[in-house]
């Protein structure tokens, strides 16, 4: 399976995610806007955005392009990020110390604080 399959297989998977957490906050009386919805693999969000077929996504089963009608209809948005700027991979990939501690204060919303979380 190459990434670019992988990643719109996750990105479709989210997107469904999404969807369902917005329509549970609308029930709550909290209006919603587009929800971004950030993906590091440029083919992946190409491949969400374009609602024609290539050659080199034929292989991808139709059901993960779920994403692309959720973003034509307005409710999320793809966009790009880079790897280095991903704090996803604190989730899905062994780091370095630096880089996990960057994303770890990025999830936890302490790039400011002046608590220091040690592990």
């Amino acid at each position: 399976m190459s990434s670019t399959e992988a990643e719109i297989i996750a990105a479709s998977a989210c997107a469904l995610e999404v969807v369902h957490t917005r329509s549970l906050l609308q029930e709550l009386g909290l209006a919603q806007n587009v929800t971004p919805l950030y993906v590091d693999n440029s083919g992946a969000v190409e491949l969400s955005r374009d609602r024609k077929s290539c050659h080199r996504s034929r292989h991808v089963d139709r059901r993960y392009f779920k994403v692309r009608e959720l973003s034509a209809l307005g409710e999320i948005y793809v966009h790009h990020i880079d790897t280095a700027d991903n704090p996803a991979d604190l989730l899905t990939k062994p780091l370095d110390i630096d880089t996990c501690r960057k994303h770890r204060n990025t999830l936890l919303r302490r790039a400011s604080a002046k608590i220091e979380i040690k592990f």
